[in-house]
């Protein structure tokens, strides 16, 4: 997604990433289907002019529900959204599977304080969502994230995104999905150079093996020359490079 809009290196590690959800679903028998910028289109120019002192990112909230909208519609029992920085490396054993209507991506974030203690930060994550077919929530979503956008200054992404998840999580006790990963720099940089601490600390606190990860590697330009390197070590081991701390003990 929004390759025209990437540097070349950025769009080498990106592109690894959608080549292997498109190997994923072929494995899983669905349907897959990459949808570029036009995706911005189901959004409308109304909302478009509302987030525009937003990143891009603020669009895709919407544009993601909109598009998972359409795919019901058109008589599919079940439609998955995964962002294109999603990398599945373990494509054999990442099931998603919608038990509950829909879910959303469990997230435990690892982020550094200014005393250099990591703190693992748990939410809710929308990298990859999915839907069953007439599961009216999605409805109600889709409405609050233009409602809110229509009557509030949009700042950040996170108004008409992350933060409705977080706040709706108890009312709709909606399904999350429990082997994907929102990989922090911390992580990554501990995947490029074998921090067993900081990987233990990540593994142990989301509390289940990972099968895929929202690799953030932009938050950090100093990770894109790595990526190729750390994506290789996930994809290799079959994330055990990560999993195998999920129930050791120890120091580095």
């Amino acid at each position: 997604m929004l390759q025209s809009h990437r540097s070349r290196q950025e769009q080498t590690w990106i592109g690894r990433c959608i080549r292997s959800v498109e190997r994923w679903a072929a494995i899983r028998g669905h349907d897959y289907e990459f949808v570029g910028d036009e995706l911005f289109d189901l959004c409308g120019p109304d909302y478009l002019a509302q987030v525009r002192h937003a990143d891009v990112r603020a669009i895709t909230n919407l544009a993601r529900l909109e598009l998972i909208r359409r795919k019901l519609a058109e008589g599919y029992d079940r439609a998955i959204w995964i962002d294109a920085d999603v990398f599945i490396f373990a494509p054999h054993q990442l099931k998603l599977e919608i038990a509950m209507r829909y879910a959303f991506a469990r997230e435990t974030w690892i982020w550094a304080r200014d005393d250099g203690a990591l703190i693992p930060v748990a939410g809710v994550n929308n990298c990859v969502c999915g839907f069953a077919r007439g599961e009216p929530d999605l409805d109600l979503l889709i409405h609050l994230t233009r409602h809110v956008a229509a009557h509030r200054q949009i700042r950040d992404n996170y108004q008409v995104g992350g933060d409705i998840l977080k706040g709706l999580r108890v009312v709709l006790d909606f399904a999350m999905f429990d082997n994907i990963g929102m990989f922090s720099p911390k992580v990554l940089g501990a995947i490029a150079d074998s921090r067993a601490d900081i990987l233990r600390l990540q593994v142990q606190s989301f509390g289940s093996e990972f099968y895929a990860a929202n690799l953030c590697i932009t938050h950090d330009g100093n990770l894109l020359p790595r990526a190729e390197a750390l994506m290789d070590r996930l994809e290799s081991s079959g994330g055990a490079v990560i999993n195998q701390y999920l129930r050791t003990s120890g120091s580095a």
